[in-house]
C-alpha cells in the first residue's frame, strides 16, 4: 500500500507532512482527461466548422438559385416588354398605312370629282357655244 493515496487520505493528519504545496498525484489522470476533452472540443469545433461551411454552402446555393430566378424574370420581362412595342409599332404602322389609304381615297376622289365638274362645265359651256352658233347659223339662212 502507498504512502498516501490522495491529498483528502485520512490516514494521513496534519504533521505526518505526506501533503505539501503544489504535488499533484493526479496529474496523470488530470492531463488524460485534459486530453480527451481537447479532443472532444476539437472534434466539436470541427463538427460546427463543417456545419458551418454546409449552412454557408446552402445559403450560397439559395442565393444563386434566387438570383438566377430574378434573372430569368428580368429577361422574360424584357422579351414581354419588346413584343409589346413590336405590338404597338405595328398597330400604329396599320392605322397610318390607313390614314394614307383614306387620304389617297379622298385625294382621289375629290381629283375625279374636280375633273368631272371641270369637263361638265367645260361641255355645257361648248354645248352653249355651239347651240348659240347654231341658233345664229339658223338665223342667218333664215333672213
Amino acid at each position: 500500500m502507498p504512502a498516501r493515496v490522495s491529498d483528502d487520505d485520512p490516514r494521513c493528519g496534519l504533521a505526518s507532512l505526506q501533503k505539501f504545496q503544489g504535488e499533484d498525484l493526479d496529474s496523470s489522470a488530470r492531463t488524460k482527461y485534459q486530453q480527451e476533452q481537447l479532443r472532444e472540443w476539437s472534434r466539436l469545433q470541427q463538427e460546427e466548422q463543417r456545419r458551418a461551411q454546409n449552412q454557408q454552402q446552402a445559403a450560397d446555393q439559395l442565393f444563386y438559385a434566387k438570383q438566377n430566378e430574378l434573372d430569368q424574370r428580368a429577361v422574360e420581362l424584357q422579351r414581354a416588354e419588346e413584343q409589346c412595342r413590336r405590338d404597338i409599332n405595328r398597330f400604329v404602322r396599320n392605322y397610318n398605312d390607313e390614314l394614307v389609304s383614306q387620304y389617297q381615297t379622298e385625294n382621289t376622289r375629290m381629283k375625279t370629282e374636280n375633273i368631272l365638274l371641270l369637263d361638265n362645265q367645260f361641255m355645257t359651256s361648248l354645248k352653249l357655244k355651239i347651240f348659240i352658233n347654231y341658233l345664229f347659223f339658223i338665223v342667218k339662212i333664215s333672213y
